[in-house]
C-alpha cells in the first residue's frame, strides 16, 4: 500500500502518469510481467534509477542486445555533444528570441540545472503539476525523458545513449550536459506553448479546440528542434545513429510550415477524386482540422519576428566596424553569417543552412567562399553533400574511408597523430573528430588555424581567435575560424621553426594546400 501512497502522491506526475504508473505497478506485483517502457519510466521518476535498471536487466536477452547495441550505435554522438550549453542558441533560439521572458527563465534553469542535474527533476515536477499538462502533452507537445526507461525516440537525440554515463570523469560532464539541456528546452517548449494558448483563447473568448492546441504543439516542436518522424521506434533509433540529428533536421525543414498545418485539407480532398486506388481514397478523406484562422497568424507573425530579430543583429552587425562584416549574397558558405576576422559565427540555429541547400538546388549555382562571382554546379550535388554532412560520426567516418576522400574532397589518409605543422589535424584523425566534443573541435581547431593568421585588431593570436570562437560555440551558434586564398597575405609565411628546413613548405605549396581545401 505505501508502494501505491508513493505513486499517488508524486510530485514527478500527473493524475493520468499516476494512473498508468499504478498498472504499471499491479503488472509487476500481480501478474509478474515487466511493464513496457511507455510506464516503466513513470516508475523511474517515483522510485529512481536503480529499480528500472533492476527490472530491464530482466527482459529477454534479444531486447538487451539490440538496446545496447543502440547504446553503443549512438554513443559517438553523445560525447560530441556534451560540455556546452548548445541548447541556448542552437535549439532554444527559434522560439526563445521571440519570447524573451520564458527564455530567459529557462536559460537560468539550466545553467541551475548544468551545477546541479537533480534541479532537472525539480523543473519537470512543476511542469507535471501544471493544470494543462496532460492536454498538452495528449495533443503532441513534446517533452524528452531524462530516465533510463525511456525509449529512445523520447530522450533528446543528441543524448540518446546512456553509455557515456559510465565513462570515467567524463561521464559526470555528460549527464550535467544532458540534464542542462534537456531542462532548457522542456522548460521553454511548456512555457511557451502555455503562453500562446493562453494569449489565444483570451482573444478568442472561448477555449482552444483539440485542433487549435495541436496545431500549436506542432510548431513548438518544431521550432524547438524536435521535428516530425515517419517512422516506427526501433528504425528512428536506428536512423538518429545514422544521422547527426535527424529530427533537428526536419525541423528546419518543417517548421516554416507549422502556420500551414492542417490548411490543405481541401486540397487534399480535390486531389483524391482524381487520383485513382487507395491513395486516392485517403485523401478524399482528410478531415480539416478546426483552426481559427487567427492561431494560423500567430504561428507565422512567430516566424516572421524571429527573422527579423536575427536579420537585425546582422544589420547592426555589419554596421559595427570595418573589421566586422556580413555577407549578404545568397549562395556562399558565408551567407548570413557574421565574420570577425577569419572567425564565422552563424546565428541562425540550423536555418541558413536549408535555406542555402534550397538556393543552390533551384538555382543550380554556388558562389565560393571569398568570392564574389557564382558558378554552375550540378542540382544534385547541393543534396549529397548537404546529407553527407548530417551524418552522424560513425556513418560519416565509414563513408571516408569507403570512398578515400573526405567531406571536402581531400583523401583520407588518417595519421592517429594530434598536430602536424602546428595545426590540429582532427580531419586526418578520426578518433578525436568521432568522440572529441564539438564546443572542445571548434576552439582547438580555431586555435591551429590561428597559425596562419597575419596579425591585426582582431586577429591578435590564438587567445583572441580561441574566444571569439568558444563563447559562441559554448552556447550552440555554429563558430568557425578558417582563412582562404583571398585572406592570405603573401608575404606573410612564418617560419616554421620546431621542422627541419627541408620539410617546412614552400609559399607555393601552402597557397595550394589552401585551394585545395576550400575548392567546394
Amino acid at each position: 500500500r505505501s508502494l501505491y501512497q508513493q505513486v499517488f502522491e508524486s510530485a514527478q506526475l500527473s493524475a493520468f502518469e499516476q494512473n498508468s504508473a499504478a498498472k504499471a505497478f499491479s503488472e509487476l506485483l500481480l501478474e509478474g510481467i515487466i511493464p513496457a517502457r511507455s510506464r516503466l519510466k513513470y516508475l523511474e521518476r517515483v522510485f529512481g534509477e536503480e529499480l528500472v535498471s533492476v527490472l530491464l536487466e530482466k527482459r529477454l536477452s534479444g531486447e538487451k542486445a539490440w538496446d545496447t547495441f543502440l547504446d553503443a550505435w549512438n554513443l559517438p554522438r553523445a560525447l560530441l555533444a556534451s560540455i556546452d550549453l548548445s541548447a541556448t542558441l542552437r535549439q532554444g533560439a527559434g522560439l526563445g528570441l521571440t519570447h524573451l521572458p520564458e527564455y530567459r527563465r529557462a536559460f537560468a534553469a539550466q545553467l541551475k540545472a548544468f551545477a546541479r542535474p537533480n534541479t532537472a527533476m525539480d523543473v519537470r515536477a512543476a511542469i507535471v503539476q501544471h493544470p494543462h499538462y496532460d492536454r498538452y502533452r495528449a495533443l503532441g507537445l513534446d517533452l524528452s525523458e531524462l530516465g533510463r526507461a525511456a525509449e529512445f525516440t523520447e530522450r533528446e537525440e543528441l543524448f540518446a545513449s546512456k553509455l557515456a554515463h559510465r565513462i570515467p570523469l567524463l561521464g559526470g560532464l555528460v549527464k550535467r550536459s544532458e540534464a542542462a539541456y534537456l531542462t532548457m528546452l522542456n522548460k521553454l517548449r511548456f512555457d511557451v506553448m502555455d503562453k500562446i494558448s493562453t494569449t489565444r483563447a483570451a482573444s478568442l473568448g472561448r477555449d482552444l479546440t483539440d485542433d487549435e492546441v495541436s496545431t500549436i504543439a506542432r510548431y513548438v516542436n518544431w521550432a524547438s528542434g524536435r521535428g516530425p518522424t515517419v517512422a516506427s521506434q526501433d528504425i528512428n533509433a536506428l536512423l538518429s545513429g545514422v544521422l547527426f540529428a535527424p529530427r533537428f533536421m526536419t525541423s528546419r525543414f518543417a517548421a516554416p510550415l507549422a502556420p500551414l498545418s492542417g490548411a490543405g485539407a481541401p486540397v487534399a480532398r480535390a486531389l483524391g477524386r482524381v487520383i485513382p486506388g487507395s491513395i486516392g481514397k485517403a485523401l478524399s478523406q482528410t478531415e480539416s482540422q478546426l483552426v481559427d484562422p487567427s492561431v494560423r497568424a500567430q504561428l507565422a507573425r512567430e516566424l516572421v519576428q524571429y527573422v527579423a530579430s536575427i536579420t537585425t543583429v546582422l544589420a547592426l552587425a555589419d554596421l559595427s566596424s570595418a573589421d566586422v562584416s556580413v555577407q549578404w549574397k545568397p549562395g556562399s558558405s558565408d551567407w548570413g553569417k557574421i565574420r570577425i576576422g577569419q572567425t564565422r559565427i552563424d546565428p541562425w540555429s540550423g536555418f541558413q543552412q536549408v535555406a542555402q541547400l534550397i538556393h543552390a538546388v533551384g538555382t543550380g549555382e554556388k558562389t565560393p567562399i571569398g568570392g564574389d562571382e557564382p558558378y554552375a554546379i550540378s542540382r544534385g550535388a547541393p543534396l549529397i553533400k548537404f546529407f553527407r554532412q548530417k551524418l552522424a560520426p560513425i556513418p560519416a567516418t565509414g563513408i571516408d574511408f569507403l570512398t578515400g576522400k573526405d567531406i571536402l574532397g581531400d583523401p583520407v589518409q588518417p595519421k592517429f597523430q594530434l598536430y602536424k605543422m602546428h595545426r590540429l589535424q582532427f580531419r586526418e584523425n578520426p578518433l578525436f573528430e568521432s568522440f572529441v566534443p564539438l564546443f572542445v573541435q571548434d576552439v582547438l581547431s580555431a586555435i591551429g588555424e590561428d597559425a596562419w593568421l597575419p596579425r591585426g585588431p582582431f586577429m591578435p593570436g590564438r587567445a583572441a581567435t580561441a574566444a571569439l570562437t568558444a563563447v559562441p560555440a559554448f552556447f550552440g551558434a555554429s563558430s568557425q575560424a578558417f582563412t582562404v586564398p583571398v585572406d592570405l597575405d603573401p608575404s606573410y609565411f612564418p617560419k616554421r621553426k620546431l621542422l627541419p628546413k627541408e620539410r617546412q613548405p614552400t609559399k607555393q605549396q601552402r597557397i595550394k594546400q589552401q585551394l585545395r581545401e576550400f575548392n567546394y
